[in-house]
């Protein structure tokens, strides 16, 4: 029997029950899963996506920081997809100065973040505390070591609704890309997700190019949003995978002086048919001085 849309055909329990088997990873629903929903939008998300703001509201050259990048989101007609990709906190500051750049992150509309090495420097008392006081909504993995709990402080995986569509999001912390991708295929076929991003780094190394390439593996994540590597450059990249799928890899500046910036277009069949960048540079300098940054980057990134 034909199957309609997509969708059908993954709810089938052949299907269920083949890659179940063939998995080398159990799939499982998990209780530890965040929803999101974006009332009133359709066909098109935004996503905005920082790293390495390191508690910073505002930076000396009047570029960047927290502020004003919340001044430009209070100027967006629809309410975007805010993620961060961890190291927002300062392990410099004090406890109340980290806690209250907490509770104005999350009042700037972020919707989840990943945890990076300044987050996880801190003591797990500290850490819990920051998290449950702020409101912070953490994707990660495994982060009981740190005193989190899995399902109430922290999530393994979010699922953001607008429309009719699904995008899934996975934490990339502390996993092999074997596991990330069947976590992907979890994603897929137990929840229905239309398209998977990956916060955080993605999980190989990618130092040594000759003999390991990216480009090399297949992804089930469509869009990694990557925090502080020093393996990519900052900037926007398209890779494909042996399989020709188009993977996307985005990587802000520090303090928020290159914000990364996307409109997912779905079309009927459940699939991103186009993905523009809006990639910007919040603050007040002018804006040859602010293309000439983002000029940069990109040149060097692309060098």
């Amino acid at each position: 029997m034909k199957k309609n849309s997509r969708r059908e055909f993954l709810r089938s329990g052949s299907v269920l029950a083949s890659v179940a088997a063939f998995s080398p990873f159990r799939l499982s629903y998990s209780n530890a899963l965040l929803e999101v929903k974006f009332e009133g939008q359709t066909s098109h998300l935004q996503i905005v996506h920082t790293a390495g703001l390191h508690g910073t509201y505002t930076n000396p050259d009047q570029i960047g920081g927290l502020n004003p990048l919340g001044e430009y989101l209070k100027k967006l007609q629809t309410t975007p997809l805010f993620l961060d990709a961890g190291n927002f906190l300062n392990p410099d500051l004090s406890l109340d100065e980290n806690l209250k750049f907490a509770k104005d992150l999350v009042s700037s509309g972020v919707k989840m973040v990943a945890l990076g090495k300044s987050e996880m420097s801190f003591s797990n008392a500290d850490l819990k505390f920051i998290i449950s006081e702020s409101g912070l909504k953490v994707i990660g993995n495994k982060l009981e070591s740190k005193g989190l709990k899995k399902g109430e402080s922290y999530f393994t995986k979010a699922i953001v609704q607008f429309g009719k569509y699904r995008i899934g999001v996975l934490s990339t912390q502390g996993l092999t890309l074997s596991k990330l991708n069947a976590y992907g295929m979890e994603m897929k076929l137990l929840h229905q997700c239309d398209a998977l991003i990956g916060l955080g780094d993605v999980p190989i190394n990618l130092s040594n190019k000759q003999n390991l390439r990216l480009d090399a593996f297949d992804h089930e994540v469509t869009h990694y949003l990557l925090g502080l590597t020093d393996q990519v450059g900052v900037g926007s990249r398209i890779i494909h995978s042996p399989s020709g799928k188009e993977v996307w890899i985005s990587k802000p500046a520090e303090k928020a002086k290159l914000v990364s910036s996307f409109i997912y277009s779905m079309d009927k069949d459940y699939k991103i048919n186009n993905l523009t960048n809006l990639s910007f540079v919040p603050g007040n300098a002018s804006r040859d001085k602010m293309l000439a940054i983002q000029s940069g980057i990109y040149s060097t990134n692309q060098a």
